[in-house]
């Protein structure tokens, strides 16, 4: 079954090309990450990062960071696939799976930017 989290960053403060904000999802997302679509609020400068990562747990588990791009539309975030022994396996990736808040961060940016990040997870 495939579920969805909207998770909306607003009103990042700091200053033009360094303001920062953050926020993290309502509900614990339990499944594998499909798919997330970002939608930038606001005019993001070129030096805008996204970064998406578990909120509570330790250690984190990082879903995906956007560097340098304030990029709308659907991404596929994988994780690199390797073997037993650690070994990568050529052109393949691993689904990523999540057990916990998400929090996704905006920094970067100017003044009142932000981000709506949605995220479709298989559970």
């Amino acid at each position: 079954m495939i579920r969805r989290e909207t998770i909306t960053v607003s009103g990042s403060t700091g200053g033009a090309g360094v303001s920062t904000a953050n926020a993290t999802s309502t509900n614990i997302l339990n499944g594998l990450i499909r798919a997330i679509y970002l939608e930038h609020t606001g005019t993001p400068p070129s030096t805008t990062d996204v970064t998406i990562a578990g909120a509570t747990k330790d250690p984190a588990s990082a879903i995906m960071t956007i560097t340098d791009t304030p990029i709308d539309g659907w991404l596929y975030p994988m994780g690199a696939a390797v073997n037993n022994v650690e070994a990568a396996i050529t052109n393949q990736g691993a689904p990523i799976p999540v057990d916990d808040y998400v929090k996704v961060t905006i920094a970067q940016a100017n003044d009142a930017d932000g981000v709506i990040v949605t995220i479709l997870y298989e559970v």
